[in-house]
């Protein structure tokens, strides 16, 4: 507008300034862009018989004209009695919760003409805990006893979820690693994970069945067991400085005790299935405690994601700065 000066400093602290004059919030961020909060809010863990409460605007405070609720996508009936709303209704409150309860609210906030939605997800626990293990890993593989959990968007995991998830950790580094347990005693990893400088193997540490944390810190969600490898084994045609067969095999000291709620392999596939498995569009699950976005280093709690796999023609034109070599999958 001429004549106008438009100030940034009107914008959140988690917006950008756009040359347009406009605020806009950050990726995985909702608002207008002089407000701007997390999509997803804390998760909830209790019991049947409980209660529960959600409240949708606690931390960002966004000017609202409007709020629904709902429940596993469908929307909630506030004339049955039984759920009570407050604050203009970003609280919801509702007792003696059941396991039928356990799922994904969203809050649904109407902003001037935008909407915007926020998830919270609740698991109820009927307090009887499982009793099924399996101490051999030789026999069995691909198998995890998690309790059924409803993710939001996709990210978070359940303890126990990927029993075959391994980190990796180093003491100048922490955890900077995944892997995965594919027999009784080996992990599978990225080789820039074990040969960069410091990485001696006398300084690597493997740890299985932890869900959030470092490997030296205290996992109240999982039941970790950590591992010294004996061996490593990196492909022989790795390259540091293109990634090509990016990928190494460690041996653990000994063999870990499996449970299918903590500790378990993967099964690997058939070989006579690799024209099915990577086929271009085919569908995948990846893990790990990476980035969550540009604001936050690295997720403390395992996360999960569903990836399409990319052609090479695709993938070399979206990622310009890093070659693609036929050894790699995108």
């Amino acid at each position: 507008m001429l004549g106008v000066a438009f100030n940034c400093n009107v914008c959140h602290k988690l917006a950008d300034c756009l040359d347009n004059m406009i605020c806009r919030c950050k990726p995985q961020f909702i608002g207008d862009g002089r407000y701007c909060c997390s999509e997803d809010l804390e998760n909830q863990v209790t019991i049947v018989g409980a209660a529960a409460l959600f409240r949708c605007n606690t931390d960002c405070k966004i000017p609202y004209s409007s709020v629904s609720w709902y429940f596993n996508g469908a929307r909630l009936n506030m004339s049955q009695g039984r759920y009570v709303v407050a604050k203009g209704g970003m609280d919801l409150y509702f007792a003696n919760v059941s396991t039928a309860d356990s799922g994904v609210y969203t809050c649904e906030i109407a902003v001037g003409h935008s909407t915007h939605r926020r998830y919270q997800i609740l698991e109820v626990s009927d307090g009887r805990q499982r009793t099924e293990s399996m101490a051999d890993c030789s026999s069995n593989c691909g198998k995890s006893c998690a309790r059924k959990r409803f993710i939001a968007r996709g990210e978070g995991t359940h303890p126990g979820e990927f029993p075959w998830q391994a980190m990796l950790c180093t003491p100048s580094q922490g955890q900077h690693c995944g892997g995965v347990l594919v027999s009784s005693q080996c992990v599978v990893t990225a080789a820039h994970c074990v040969v960069h400088e410091g990485s001696r193997i006398s300084n690597i540490n493997v740890c299985l069945g932890r869900h959030c944390g470092n490997c030296s810190e205290v996992d109240p969600e999982g039941n970790p067991q950590c591992f010294k490898p004996s061996s490593v084994v990196v492909h022989p045609d790795f390259h540091r400085s293109t990634l090509e067969h990016d990928i190494a095999v460690l041996k653990l000291s000994r063999p870990p005790s499996c449970d299918c709620t903590s500790v378990m392999p993967v099964c690997l596939p058939d070989q006579s299935r690799d024209g099915t498995l990577f086929k271009v569009q085919s569908e995948g699950i990846v893990t790990g405690w990476g980035k969550v976005n540009s604001t936050i280093s690295r997720s403390r709690c395992l996360r999960k994601g569903s990836v399409r796999l990319a052609s090479r023609r695709i993938c070399s034109m979206r990622h310009i700065s890093y070659p693609v070599a036929d050894s790699m999958m995108c």
